[in-house]
């Protein structure tokens, strides 16, 4: 059985932020995990809204239990430790979907969970829902998004099956941070689930992966 992860309690909603990458606007809406400096934690998109209502011009809007039927799908545990903190919310515009919103996506639901590790290290995982969503769209947003920052390098990109689904997995470097990103549909076919790892080992990235079941 592989050891616990060490993950420090009760972290600053800030701790990672000055060596993670990039995930462009999907990044779950746990702003823990994203190389894009940006307001994340702005009233504005982590405030309280009616996830039965239109998105009425929000870029992105979230608030802990929007979306309990996607919360339920994160995982309650990876190598034996509970996420820091569950989340969900959706994305409702180009500007946090990208090249998803182009497609004709202009609306996706998710829900994500982070772990925190040490003072520069973590895991996040998610679930996103929408019609037309496949793993490969999100798969080339993030990188899309990860090839238009400055100083970030896209060191692997390639498609990957994840329990003989069509699964897909980025590495992306900035100095001497790594990230992982896998993303691949769930077994119900229902939603994407994505792991994205900061400076973590490739065996942590499995047990998120497992985690999901």
């Amino acid at each position: 059985m592989s050891a616990p992860v060490p993950v420090r309690p009760t972290p600053g909603r800030r701790a990672l932020a000055p060596l993670l990458i990039v995930l462009g606007g999907l990044a779950i809406g746990l702003p823990i995990l994203t190389f894009i400096v940006r307001s994340d934690d702005s009233p504005t998109e982590r405030a309280f809204f009616d996830p039965a209502a239109p998105c009425a011009g929000a870029d992105r809007q979230m608030w802990p239990g929007s979306y309990p039927e996607l919360e339920a799908r994160i995982p309650a545990a990876v190598a034996g430790v509970a996420p820091d903190q569950v989340d969900s919310g959706r994305f409702c515009s180009e500007e946090t979907l990208g090249s998803i919103y182009r497609a004709g996506i202009t609306e996706v639901r998710f829900a994500g969970g982070r772990w925190s590790i040490g003072t520069s290290a973590g895991l996040e995982l998610g679930a996103f829902s929408a019609p037309g969503l496949t793993a490969k769209l999100q798969a080339d947003e993030y990188r899309r998004s990860a090839e238009a920052q400055q100083g970030v390098s896209v060191t692997v990109a390639r498609e990957e099956p994840v329990e003989s689904r069509p699964g897909y997995r980025l590495e992306l470097a900035r100095g001497d941070s790594r990230q992982v990103i896998v993303v691949w549909p769930s077994a119900d076919g229902e939603v994407v689930q994505s792991v994205i790892g900061v400076d973590v080992k490739d065996e942590l990235i499995g047990e998120a992966i497992a985690a999901f079941g």
